[in-house]
């Protein structure tokens, strides 16, 4: 048997928890909730997946994670700003940044949560805004 291969910077599930009860103390998000386990872990496993198929890059892996977090509703009202953040916080920890305003950047996370942006638009529109951390 294989062992899986090891997404540098991936969040396991209480790295995840943690990350988002920091942002929940710093941003409005108004009555999150508990997170839902099996969601949550659901929707890690998913984005994992996409490494161990050994052709996805960082850029792949994230808009997986991003797209799960959003449409799992993992973190209940929070699950868009957590999926978001964590995302980005995983693509930074890889050398990689997000060169997209604010606005662009929410939008693509309420087309997740809205149904109307899947992982393939996601992941285009993050290829085309990263840039190498030099």
């Amino acid at each position: 048997m294989t062992e899986p291969r090891r997404v540098p910077g991936f969040p396991d599930y209480d790295q995840a928890l943690a990350f988002h009860a920091a942002l929940v103390e710093r941003l409005p998000i108004e009555d999150p909730g508990p997170a839902d386990e099996q969601k949550l872990r659901s929707a890690l496993n998913r984005s994992q997946a996409a490494a161990q198929q050994g052709r996805a890059d960082v850029v792949t892996i994230a808009a997986f994670l991003l797209f799960e977090l959003i449409r799992s509703q993992a973190f209940g009202r929070g699950s868009t700003q957590t999926g978001i953040a964590l995302a980005l916080a995983f693509l930074l920890r890889n050398g990689v940044s997000v060169n997209a305003s604010n606005e662009e950047i929410a939008g693509v996370g309420v087309g997740i949560a809205r149904g109307e942006i899947y992982t393939g638009i996601v992941e285009q529109w993050l290829r085309e805004s990263v840039r190498r951390i030099q």
